[in-house]
């Protein structure tokens, strides 16, 4: 009778054990934390067609000292961070296209929520998108709002229509 309860008394002890150290491991974060508007350039063609436009781009934030591409050649679609702590960024935007540049600010009118993902990966800010403004335009027509929610799942939010 002791020889089994030594054996339970071991066993619960290796049990606890490795429970513990199950808690302990450091696990990876097995989701991206970043988060990313992502806004696809289209153009009409003369058919009425919806086309995408691959161009080279260069965008710079406004009221930082942040290039976030500089004359990237060949893209049709961008990804830019919106600001966590304020309600509205703005880009300025330049795109070569029939080899002219042309610039022009975007602005994007957002709100911002923090967002719990897990103890592995942390937290996060999340955006839902209220507006948009051209405030400079050359060769931006119209920008249509496709997902109004920026989290950090890989989805197109704006279509941007050039000329």
């Amino acid at each position: 009778m002791k020889k089994r309860s030594n054996i339970l008394i071991i066993g619960l002890t290796g049990l606890l054990a490795i429970l513990v150290y199950a808690c302990n491991i450091d696990m990876p974060c097995q989701e991206t934390t970043d988060v990313f508007l992502r806004a696809q350039l289209c153009r009409i063609d003369s058919t009425g067609k919806e086309r995408v436009v691959k161009a080279s781009v260069s965008i710079k934030a406004i009221d930082k000292d942040s290039l976030w591409y500089d004359q990237r050649a060949n893209l049709s679609e961008i990804a830019l961070p919106l600001k966590p702590n304020e309600e509205t960024t703005s880009f300025e935007i330049s795109l070569l296209l029939d080899t002219v540049w042309h610039h022009d600010v975007l602005s994007i009118h957002h709100e911002n929520q923090d967002f719990f993902i897990s103890m592995e990966c942390g937290a996060i800010v999340k955006h839902r998108i209220l507006g948009t403004e051209i405030t400079s335009s050359d060769i931006i027509k119209e920008v249509v709002i496709l997902n109004e929610e920026v989290n950090n799942k890989p989805d197109t939010h704006l279509k941007i229509y050039v000329e």
